[in-house]
């Protein structure tokens, strides 16, 4: 086995082969990371076009629950990085030309990465001193990150407002975040957060007199680079598992504009100051409970009109352009409680179509003879509900089925 295949040792920018040419760089935030590579193979799995090269810094998908890096190999696009076996395999969108390559991964990208997998260190190790409560795992998407908690007990308001206001609290001291890898003899000495059995050397990420853990990802160099911490959303899964939702920096930020555009358009509806759209929505819903109790009273006395306009029919066929096929549904089943042997009920989108058990019609029969004759679209069994703009034509056809009865 050749020696890039054997094993990868992690460092704050990225990951390269063993016994390669380190080609780490000092790098700003926002800035893209450029390395040169050569590529040792290509080839395609199914549908996928893979890349590997002889040494990367592309951070694969899914380790330590992290995204991936994205960026360019030459002039091909990266859709997706992954380590296996110990190896790292790039899925372009082409290959690249040529065997001497330049590399980019975009900065934005890992910058973003490395300040949502950070910020769950801190969540986590504040969730630990508060709440004496590990975390069971972590998994960072695209738009949101979720951390799975052993204490379902924490979901509330005031727990979560509490783990916010110490999180973001650490971020704005602007502690050091040192990453440095140690043996196994070395790490007892070490207070870490939670330890994991691994082979070989130990790396480590600490946030200065905070917190120490065992981690491969990539991380902010202060924790003042994450910005902000928000937890926007919790829950119990599981049974006994609490999942918080988080947001940082950019990310954090982007929310906010986000809630406060919602919040300013919902103010100018309401015409009323932002700080008042509570009181507002609060009083829309007590004026919505009253107009639903104002409208049952009317619909009932609507329902009663109707059913004494046809008291003693025995064959209802009816257009009722104000009630929803909900309505008419109901209404069709008192109709025929009421000693109706038949009932068509209909407005413009459809019609209800019902029948004491005991009247002589087939609902299967009678349906696809609507679909071949006007093109309906519906169902049912004990009624048929149809969809269908020729709701008069079928009156008139239904009475004349049912007349001669």
């Amino acid at each position: 086995m050749a020696e890039w295949q054997t094993r990868w040792i992690q460092d704050p920018v990225g990951l390269t082969h063993a016994g390669s040419t380190p080609a780490f760089r000092t790098i700003q935030f926002m800035e893209d990371i450029i390395f040169e590579a050569r590529v040792i193979e290509t080839k395609k799995d199914k549908n996928k076009k893979i890349v590997v090269l002889d040494r990367s810094l592309f951070y694969p998908d899914g380790k330590g629950g992290q995204l991936g890096d994205r960026g360019n190999i030459g002039d091909s696009n990266i859709i997706k990085v992954q380590e296996k076996n110990g190896l790292i395999i790039h899925i372009v969108d082409k290959f690249p030309r040529g065997e001497e390559v330049k590399c980019r991964i975009d900065g934005n990208r890992r910058e973003d990465i490395s300040v949502q997998h950070t910020a769950q260190h801190i969540i986590s190790r504040v969730i630990l001193n508060l709440f004496n409560s590990e975390t069971l795992s972590f998994h960072m998407g695209e738009d949101t990150s979720t951390i799975d908690i052993d204490n379902p007990d924490l979901g509330n308001e005031d727990n979560i407002e509490r783990i916010e206001i110490e999180a973001n609290r650490i971020v704005r001291e602007n502690r050091p975040v040192k990453i440095y890898e140690v043996t196994k003899k070395e790490m007892e000495k070490l207070n870490i957060r939670k330890v994991v059995d691994v082979e070989g050397k130990i790396r480590i990420v600490e946030i200065e007199d905070f917190d120490t853990t065992m981690c491969g990802g990539t991380h902010v160099n202060r924790t003042g680079n994450i910005g902000i911490i928000k937890i926007v959303k919790y829950e119990k899964i599981k049974g006994n598992i609490l999942r918080l939702y988080f947001l940082a920096g950019e990310r954090a930020l982007r929310d906010y504009q986000n809630r406060m555009k919602i919040l300013k358009n919902l103010a100018r509806k309401f015409t009323t100051r932002e700080d008042k759209v509570l009181e507002n929505v609060e009083r829309m819903e007590r004026e919505l409970t009253d107009f639903r109790k104002e409208i049952k009273l009317l619909k009932e006395e609507l329902f009663e009109y109707y059913l004494k306009e046809e008291e003693g029919k025995k064959f209802v066929i009816k257009g009722l352009y104000l009630l929803s096929m909900e309505d008419m549904k109901f209404l069709s089943h008192e109709f025929i409680e009421r000693g109706a042997k038949f009932v068509y009920l209909f407005n413009k989108e459809g019609g209800i179509i019902n029948k004491d058990p005991s009247f002589p019609l087939n609902f299967k029969n009678l349906l696809e003879k609507l679909k071949e004759n006007f093109g309906v679209r519906g169902g049912g069994r004990d009624f048929l509900s149809i969809k269908t703009d020729k709701t008069l034509e079928i009156g008139e056809y239904l009475w004349n089925m049912i007349k001669s009865q």
